[in-house]
């Protein structure tokens, strides 16, 4: 590493910290890498100095293992070196979205299914997630599906149980090709735990859980459903993201913020 050069953070690397360690996230390439505490709070106190200039900050130890984690992450893109100081535009980190519900989780039941998706398209909810609790077929999720087709809709996941045809993944690839919005798929009760990648960045991809599906498991935590974006992270500096701007409609039409309430705010019939 030349020490002559300036250090400079990009702007889209963020540094979130825990408790024994912290986290990089870059929400430009939507990537996250977890780093040493000690090295994120060095990155962000020597940034915008020349490398060999951290030395009259940071004594010997702090200053050789800042070096070798630099080494590690030079080729993640969420610093450069540069001759000369760099200096860029702070992302905007107040949250703002134009829309009344951003987020919808939906107990699907074909009678009402596409009320409730119109209605929720009013509101200019974009994102949605689907549980299915019947075992259904290629052919009736294609069928599902076509009501998101030129909508305002960005982003699909559904939750659904194991069918045999579903470990086919030439018809999955064919599948997500055809459906564009279609983010995920999480396929419950499987044999094994497998999981399908349709691209290099593993954006898409069908996970196989041996777990039950449950829609009111709360809390269930997995590197594949991470959500790394700038819109998310920005809404997480100031709300809850489970609740804010999130809406859930249960099989029998109910309207609640969250499949675990009791309570419920009405119904799509009202």
């Amino acid at each position: 590493m030349k020490l002559a050069k300036y250090f400079n953070l990009y702007p889209h690397c963020h540094f979130v910290k825990g408790f024994s360690r912290s986290c990089a996230v870059d929400t430009l390439q939507k990537k996250y890498y977890f780093v040493s505490n000690k090295f994120a709070a060095i990155s962000i106190k020597i940034n915008h100095k020349k490398v060999e200039n951290a030395k009259s900050v940071l004594d010997k130890d702090n200053y050789e293992f800042f070096i070798e984690w630099c080494k590690i992450l030079k080729d993640k893109n969420l610093f450069c070196l540069s001759d000369n100081k760099l200096t860029y535009n702070n992302i905007d980190l107040i949250y703002n979205f134009p829309s009344q519900i951003t987020n919808s989780i939906i107990i699907y039941k074909k009678s009402i299914f596409k009320s409730i998706v119109n209605q929720l398209f009013i509101l200019n909810c974009n994102n949605f997630q689907l549980f299915i609790e019947n075992i259904i077929s290629f052919s009736e999720l294609e069928s599902l599906l076509l009501i998101f087709d030129n909508s305002i809709c960005q982003d699909i996941q559904i939750v659904m149980p194991f069918r045999n045809e579903f470990l086919e993944k030439e018809k999955w690839y064919v599948f997500f090709e055809k459906h564009k919005r279609l983010q995920s798929v999480i396929v419950a009760n499987s044999p094994e735990e497998n999981c399908i990648s349709m691209d290099k960045l593993n954006v898409n991809f069908v996970l196989f859980v041996t777990e039950t599906m449950a829609f009111n498991s709360c809390g269930e935590i997995h590197p594949m459903m991470f959500t790394i974006n700038l819109p998310f992270f920005t809404e997480s500096q100031q709300h809850n993201t489970c609740l804010n701007r999130k809406i859930c409609i249960d099989v029998e039409g109910n309207i609640k913020n969250c499949p675990n309430m009791q309570e419920n705010y009405g119904n799509i019939a009202d």
